[in-house]
């Protein structure tokens, strides 16, 4: 059972003993980047998208981001909107914007703020899609399915 909202994870243990850039193969060519800072939403969505046949790859900070692109073909990243959004108002470029800027593939933030204000400011950042948490994952597996062509192997991410 996948549920993002599920206090108790199945693989928790094992997820947090990995180092911070971790890769999940599979026999499909799409790969998701996850970029989260906690440990067990991270863990928790890459188990599902696994479980969907995507391929995923994990880290938990912005520094890692822009190398991780530059070294991996990654097809769409899950973005946590405190990486995201927040570090703008810092006056810092925001690390969406510095992903905009290097990677021409969809960026989705996944958020926790007033879904309106955030999804608007989450697209003049850069991004392609905003979802709020907690999320079910049928919205989720459906904003992917619109950013990417239809993935071989794939299936819809189960509840």
């Amino acid at each position: 059972m996948c549920a993002l909202n599920s206090p108790h994870l199945d693989l928790m243990a094992t997820i947090s003993s990995i180092p911070s850039v971790q890769f999940y193969p599979q026999k499909n060519s799409t790969t998701i980047l996850i970029v989260e800072d906690d440990p067990d939403l991270r863990g928790l969505l890459a188990q599902c998208l696994y479980k969907g046949n995507y391929q995923v790859v994990m880290i938990s900070s912005e520094s890692e981001v822009l190398r991780t692109l530059a070294e991996q073909q990654i097809d769409l990243v899950l973005l946590d909107p405190l990486l995201s959004i927040m570090v703008s108002h810092t006056g810092r470029l925001s690390i969406c914007q510095s992903i905009r800027q290097q990677y021409a593939g969809a960026i989705v933030v996944l958020g926790d703020f007033n879904p309106f204000n955030a999804k608007v400011y989450a697209q003049q950042l850069g991004a392609d899609a905003y979802l709020s948490k907690p999320m079910r994952l049928a919205e989720l597996h459906d904003c992917i399915q619109s950013l990417l062509p239809p993935c071989k192997g794939c299936s819809s991410l189960q509840e």
